[in-house]
């Protein structure tokens, strides 16, 4: 038996999203496209993930679940915080945080923003000055301070 792509269900994604759902993610994803670097793809699982140098540093499901892979330490002290819940999945090394409305893009969007800044760092192994500019806006995130340490 044949299954279907990925991309059938993820176009299948779309119409069975809320229509304010749909709008909270259009909302995160034209926001991190402009990022320098950035682009989209659809992610195994049928949610639309976003990629800087080929690799992902989050994606948004169709019912506004937002996934990233921190890694064990990352993931705990965000849990700690009461910013985010375990994903349920790989609940150990990833993250999920629900759009719920309006009010959820803000952290939806400095989640994404900080692990794209962690993916930026590793990736640019030469370049000083992107290093010390990511640096720079890491530290300026509200939560940054308290798990610095861990970065």
């Amino acid at each position: 038996m044949k299954f279907p792509h990925p991309y059938f269900f993820y176009q299948l994604s779309f119409k069975l999203r809320q229509p304010s759902t749909q709008r909270l993610i259009t909302k995160v994803a034209k926001t991190v496209k402009t990022w320098n670097g950035v682009t989209k793809g659809i992610h195994r699982m049928g949610a639309k993930e976003f990629l800087i140098q080929k690799k992902e540093f989050g994606h948004i499901h169709w019912n506004g679940d937002l996934d990233i892979l921190f890694g064990k330490p990352l993931t705990v002290e965000l849990v700690k915080l009461n910013l985010v819940q375990r994903h349920k999945f790989v609940p150990e090394i990833a993250i999920t945080y629900p759009l719920t409305g309006p009010d959820s893009i803000f952290l939806a969007i400095t989640l994404l923003r900080f692990s794209y800044l962690l993916q930026l760092k590793k990736s640019v192994t030469g370049d000083s000055r992107v290093i010390a500019d990511s640096q720079k806006e890491l530290e300026a995130i509200s939560f940054y301070p308290l798990i610095k340490h861990l970065v």
